[in-house]
């Protein structure tokens, strides 16, 4: 499920209570120095993300290590939870926001209000960054909730086997109908351009929808959550230079069986069933 906050503007005043263990075990911004440590906590914590996945989570352009709070027993990291920052649309607007993320305590130090403790920080850090909503993805969101966190949605998936969706488009008559020159092959890294404005002129009217620089863009397809990005081109298939002559006309990201995105030219759906 995802929760969300609208995060307004002061300071959440911080309790009283228990005064000698909130300084002994304080939260702190991360440095660079504790990726190695956070990384091995939270394999144990989550048994994710695996060493490359947590190396390409440092790489995204809009990270810096401050965005990682901790707690900390002497050198050893004891609570943990890391804020991304996106801009996403809300119809006609552009918002930046706040994914919060990897909340967790060790097991020896749960019941002592440090995740309370994260979850406070992680909120002032977004409202110090100027972030104006706050989102994350839990599958415990009472725990949230009486921090006033709202439950907001859910995310959606449709499941369905090769045969019958193959069966459903030859119902529609795809296999009968001239194709004409549409073309579909694996992407081509020079091609990150059509990926960004494809995906640009399918933003218009959405809502929750991440906006994507060049940079992000960059790090997306070269950090490989996908197994394989198909281009497809309205034009024969060409070579080398001349290739900047054939439209593309859409794309598909795969990762396993699964299509994770599809996207296609706002005038042109038929490359989504091909």
């Amino acid at each position: 499920m995802i929760a969300g906050a609208i995060l307004p503007a002061g300071v959440r005043a911080a309790g009283r209570g228990r005064k000698k263990r909130r300084e002994k075990l304080a939260v702190v911004p991360a440095r660079s120095g504790d990726h190695v440590a956070a990384r091995y906590f939270l394999e144990e914590a989550f048994h994710a993300p695996g060493r490359a996945a947590f190396k390409a989570s440092l790489e995204d352009p809009f990270y810096e290590p401050h965005d990682r709070l901790l707690v900390k027993q002497g050198s050893r990291i004891v609570g943990h939870v890391l804020v991304k920052h996106r801009e996403m649309r809300f119809g006609p607007l552009v918002l930046p926001v706040g994914w919060v993320s990897w909340l967790a305590t060790s097991t020896e130090y749960r019941r002592r209000g440090l995740g309370t403790r994260l979850l406070q920080a992680a909120e002032e850090h977004l409202r110090e960054s100027g972030s104006l909503v706050g989102l994350l993805r839990t599958g415990s969101p009472y725990f949230f909730r009486r921090t006033g966190w709202a439950l907001c949605g859910r995310h959606y998936h449709t499941r369905a086997d090769a045969r019958g969706v193959i069966s459903e488009l030859l119902n529609r008559g795809l296999g009968r109908r001239r194709r004409g020159r549409l073309q579909i092959r694996p992407f081509r890294r020079w091609e990150l351009g059509a990926l960004g404005r494809i995906y640009g002129r399918n933003l218009a009217g959405t809502y929750g929808a991440t906006v994507r620089s060049p940079a992000y863009w960059q790090w997306l397809v070269r950090r490989g959550p996908h197994d394989q990005i198909y281009m497809a081109l309205d034009g024969p298939e060409l070579l080398e230079l001349d290739e900047v002559n054939t439209r593309i006309v859409g794309y598909a990201v795969t990762r396993g069986e699964q299509i994770i995105e599809l996207n296609t030219e706002p005038d042109c759906r038929k490359p989504a069933a091909a």
